[in-house]
């Protein structure tokens, strides 16, 4: 991806987070950006492909490259998972309910083919993970790690928009990612998990 059309992507983002999508149109996008319509048109056809690029192809990339440089950064599994939970959050923060709104009612085939690929990628960071922890004899080795990845891969969607607000988002994910942890851990696992999370209070 060139540097131009990354630094597009990034200011549509923030665009559509201030104001939504529906609302938006190729105009203001370019207007706001300073760049005549002429560019913005060169690179995207128009907004339907503007959309489908940012959040099929760029956002996913930052996933990507976070679960590349997040799996050579930790030596212990369980660090690697707290790391893997505070990004999902970070994530997930991306979309504003007015941006997730826009493209459940306006865009609906990217908002599920986005949704589809979150819950890859989350799969694909859980399969290194769990993979990761039995290597290090702090995960069981008695787990099936296609069905504990597609588990945790869909309890984090949860996250997105909870219906109850007695909690925030966070605090789902932080049960959720217990609950799991309590499920695929041994017994040492769970000592360093315990000791750890007490670090980090």
């Amino acid at each position: 991806m060139n540097a131009k059309v990354h630094t597009i992507l990034t200011q549509s983002l923030q665009i559509f987070r201030e104001y939504g999508i529906k609302s938006v149109s190729m105009d203001d996008l370019s207007s706001s950006m300073k760049i005549s319509k002429k560019t913005l048109y060169k690179y995207f056809k128009n907004k339907e492909h503007l959309l489908e690029i940012l959040f099929l192809e760029f956002s996913p990339l930052l996933f990507d490259d976070y679960s590349i440089a997040s799996y050579k950064k930790h030596e212990n599994a369980i660090d690697f998972l707290f790391d893997i939970q505070a990004f999902i959050v970070a994530q997930k923060s991306l979309l504003t309910p007015a941006i997730t709104y826009d493209l459940q009612t306006t865009y609906p085939h990217i908002y599920i083919a986005m949704q589809e690929k979150v819950i890859e990628q989350a799969q694909n960071l859980i399969t290194k993970n769990i993979t990761l922890g039995q290597a290090q004899n702090i995960y069981k080795k008695d787990i099936d790690i296609n069905i504990a990845s597609y588990i945790f891969s869909q309890l984090s969607t949860l996250i997105e928009n909870p219906k109850e607000q007695s909690f925030t988002s966070e605090n789902l994910l932080n049960e959720i990612l217990k609950i799991f942890l309590y499920r695929i851990a041994n017994p040492e696992g769970v000592r360093q998990f315990e000791m750890i999370e007490k670090q980090r209070v």
